[in-house]
């Protein structure tokens, strides 16, 4: 099997509405799928302040 390639993907907007409710749930499929792999990076990019750990929680929020 094929080792997928790490990524660096970046969402601008990345507490916003649309980053909640379509993007980190695809992204989180495709990484469950396989089709990325589980070692790739999201940068978010958003006009809040929020430490590393305050955005991990929206994301996993998120998924819920």
């Amino acid at each position: 099997m094929m080792q997928k390639e790490k990524l660096t993907m970046v969402v601008f907007g990345g507490t916003g509405d649309l980053a909640k409710r379509k993007l980190f749930p695809a992204f989180a499929e495709l990484i469950s799928d396989g089709i990325i792999a589980k070692n790739s990076l999201i940068v978010g990019i958003a006009r809040e302040d929020l430490s590393d750990e305050d955005y991990k929680k929206i994301i996993c929020d998120s998924l819920d």
